[in-house]
Parts: structure tokens; C-alpha cells; sequence
């Protein structure tokens, strides 16, 4: 994982004897749209939680290709979207991930503002993912290759050292109606608040 805006990122020293620094409470904006976590669209100060919520909305994106608000601009139907993606909207936000999403999530939404990651357990259920989808830690991504589509995603990188392995595929007639669908139905919510 890389830091992609450490401007906002806070120095060690701001952890006392292994706690976590005290919230802030309202800070004002941080972040982006597109992967800023609910904290930040609601304007509180950011944790770990924040950093995991915004690693997992790219996580997401990489594996389906985008995100349901990807065509929303406004930041209150953005942040609409997000809150239905934890509840009415989660199956279809999720539904082209790996079942351990659902998981990791749910890990992430219950954390409080000071409380530590179980790092180890996200790491697990991702491994999970690459057992069960045949992923290679040290393979090639489609992307890497001359020739291939912008859209990528974990699911159908080839991620192989050998040319004759198939990489798992998704359908893209399948993926563009879905996807069409998905963003019909948020940009619809986000008018609506």
C-alpha cells in the first residue's frame, strides 16, 4: 500500500505511549469524493478506520471496474451512495467482489475513532481471495500487458507467470448492463437528496 496524499497524513508522534490521539471532532473537508470515508463527508476528524474505509473503496473499484457514484459529482449524493452501499445498496455494491468483502467492510464500518485495525484478519481474508481465485502474489496484471483495456480488476488480472493459465473473466456485456443499472439507480438517490 502507498500513501497517495500524505498531506493528510498524521506523524507517529501523535500516539501516546500506544494510544491513539484524541479526536478532533468537526475538521471540515478531507479528502476526495470518490474515496473519501463517511467521517470525512461528514466533516470529523479521520482515524485508521478512515484510511481502511478509502483503501476499500479503491479495493472495490479495482475489482469491479468502478464504483456505483463514479458519475455522481455532488459530494452529498456521493455520501448518499456510500450510506446505501452499508445497507439497502450493500449486496449490489458488493456483488461482483469476493464474499470476503462483505466481511472486511463490516471489520471496517465497526471500528470506533481510536481503535487499531485487525490488520492480520484483513490479511488473512485477502489471502483467502487469492487462494480461491488462483492469484499469484509475484504474476503480471492485465494492465502490464500492451494492448489491454484501462479497466482491470483483481478478479481479471491474469496474475500468472504462465502463458497458457486462464485468468478469470468476467463477461463484459454482463459487467457494462450491470454497471448501468447500479449507476441509474445511485444517481437517482443522489437527486433525491
Amino acid at each position: 500500500m502507498r500513501i497517495v496524499a500524505p498531506w493528510l497524513a498524521k506523524c507517529d508522534s501523535e500516539f501516546k505511549n500506544g494510544n491513539h490521539y484524541a479526536s478532533r471532532g468537526e475538521v471540515g473537508w478531507r479528502g476526495t469524493n470518490r474515496y473519501g470515508s463517511l467521517k470525512a463527508h461528514q466533516r470529523l476528524d479521520l482515524a485508521r478506520r478512515d484510511d481502511l474505509e478509502s483503501w476499500f473503496y479503491l479495493l472495490v473499484e479495482i475489482t469491479c471496474g468502478s464504483l456505483p457514484w463514479r458519475h455522481v459529482t455532488d459530494r452529498a449524493g456521493v455520501q448518499a451512495a456510500k450510506f446505501m452501499s452499508r445497507d439497502a445498496g450493500r449486496v449490489q455494491f458488493l456483488h461482483n467482489c469476493p464474499r470476503q468483502y462483505d466481511e472486511i467492510l463490516t471489520m471496517i464500518d465497526t471500528l470506533a475513532f481510536p481503535d487499531e485495525p485487525r490488520y492480520e484478519q484483513i490479511r488473512r481474508l485477502l489471502d483467502e481471495v487469492r487462494k480461491e481465485h488462483g492469484i499469484r502474489m509475484h504474476g503480471h496484471f492485465d494492465w502490464d500487458e500492451e494492448g489491454t483495456s484501462t479497466r482491470s480488476s483483481t478478479l481479471t488480472n491474469s496474475a500468472s507467470d504462465e502463458p497458457d493459465e486462464v485468468a478469470i473473466k468476467e463477461d463484459a456485456n454482463t459487467a457494462k448492463v450491470n454497471d448501468n443499472a447500479r449507476d441509474k439507480e445511485i444517481n437517482e438517490i443522489a437527486r433525491e437528496s
